[in-house]
């Protein structure tokens, strides 16, 4: 088992939580159906709250916590790649899951020179 990484927020990561009881190079960790029901939910709590910012309910505050979670979005998908690539995927497919190019992945998440 591999220790839990640290946000750069410091906060706690429920997704750093559970990766950190993934054995890196196997399928171990949550089945695909409990990560498709978590992203429905995490969905359906974007849409609203975009519907609230379309029937005129705005603030900074709001908009605060819009920023927070693109952060913490980010801060997931620099984690996500590089346990990917322990997991034996490469760029490519990698890059395939985004939406991206397999260079667009090679820049964005370098990978160590060690």
């Amino acid at each position: 088992m591999s220790a839990a990484l640290p946000t750069p927020t410091g906060r706690h990561d429920s997704y750093t939580a559970a990766m950190a009881n993934v054995d890196s190079g196997s399928n171990a960790g949550w089945p695909q159906r409990e990560v498709g029901d978590v992203v429905g939910g995490i969905r359906r709590m974007l849409r609203a709250l975009a519907r609230r910012f379309a029937e005129g309910y705005a603030d900074t505050y709001a908009l605060e916590q819009i920023r927070e979670i693109h952060d913490e979005y980010l801060a997931l998908m620099d984690e996500a790649v590089p346990r990917l690539r322990e997991a034996g995927y490469n760029d490519r497919e990698i890059g395939e899951a985004l939406g991206v190019t397999s260079q667009a992945v090679q820049k964005r998440w370098r990978r160590d020179a060690t």
